[in-house]
C-alpha cells in the first residue's frame, strides 16, 4: 500500500490551519480504503502504473473542482503543497 497520511503530515496541515489556511488532503486511488493492485510508489513502465497515475490527476482534479464549489474559499488563491512522492508527482520538478 502506498504511503498514507503520518504524524508528520498532521503537524504540518495543523499549522496550516492554525495559520488560517485551508488544507485538504485527497485520498488518492491505492491510499486508505481506496485499494489498487498496484502495491507500490515507484515507478513502472506498465499500463497499469500509467493508468494509476491517471487516476491520482484525476483524483487532485476533483478535488480542486470541489474546493472551487466553496463559497468559503477562493479558488484562485488555491496552492499545492506536495510532501514526499506528492511532490515528485506535481505539476513542477521543484
Amino acid at each position: 500500500m502506498l504511503a498514507e497520511v503520518g504524524p508528520g503530515e498532521l503537524r504540518r496541515a495543523d499549522y496550516l490551519i492554525k495559520a488560517g489556511y485551508a488544507v485538504v488532503l485527497p485520498v488518492y486511488k491505492g491510499t486508505y480504503h481506496r485499494k489498487s493492485a498496484v502495491k507500490a510508489d515507484t515507478p513502472k513502465a506498465t499500463a497499469l502504473y500509467r493508468d494509476h497515475l491517471v487516476m491520482w490527476a484525476k483524483d487532485l482534479s476533483r478535488t480542486i473542482d470541489y474546493l472551487e464549489t466553496r463559497d468559503d474559499l477562493d479558488a484562485a488563491r488555491t496552492a499545492y503543497l506536495g510532501l514526499s512522492w506528492g511532490r515528485r508527482t506535481s505539476t513542477s520538478d521543484g
